[in-house]
């Protein structure tokens, strides 16, 4: 579990350093652009036209973003990281968020059936909010991170938690 969750954090904060000055707010535009379909690995998750794929890692992650806002999806295959459920990782994810990066109020919530833990971190002087949703597959576990300014969180929860229920994990 531990080593599920150190990828995770390790993943998260690369994206986070590699993203600061690019998150900010979504325009109302952004998020009711029209809807677009993005796959990963078999994963797919419904966004609008107006993210984009910014990168791929070779170590498993996907980042998607828009001008103001990044998602990060990670995948974790069984094979290599062993086998965990999503409530689990979430409660894990919670407890490491906390202790890495400082997070404060950090909770674990289902909301349909999904898994998610949500907190504010704090990184290079400016503090996020974080939802990341876990999703049990067949070979693999996933989450995905979407993050925003902690000040922007009110305006972009119902997105976030709309574009994680839009989710298909293979």
């Amino acid at each position: 579990m531990k080593k599920i969750t150190a990828f995770i954090l390790a993943v998260a904060t690369l994206f986070i350093f590699a993203s600061c000055s690019f998150l900010g707010g979504l325009d109302k535009k952004d998020y009711e652009a029209e809807p677009e379909t993005f796959t990963y690995y078999g994963l797919e998750i419904t966004l609008t036209e107006a993210f984009y794929t910014a990168s791929q890692s070779s170590e498993g992650a996907n980042y998607i973003s828009t001008s103001e806002t990044d998602i990060t999806i990670v995948r974790m295959s069984f094979e290599e990281y062993g086998y965990v459920t999503s409530r689990d990782a979430a409660y894990d994810y919670c407890y490491e968020m906390e202790d890495v990066y400082n997070s404060h109020g950090a909770t674990v919530r289902q909301v349909d059936g999904i898994w998610m833990c949500e907190g504010v971190i704090e990184v290079l002087g400016y503090e996020y909010t974080s939802l990341v949703a876990f999703y049990d597959g067949t070979d693999a576990m996933w989450s995905i991170i979407f993050m925003c300014e902690e000040d922007d969180y009110d305006v972009y929860e119902e997105h976030f938690i709309t574009w994680a229920k839009s989710v298909v994990a293979p």
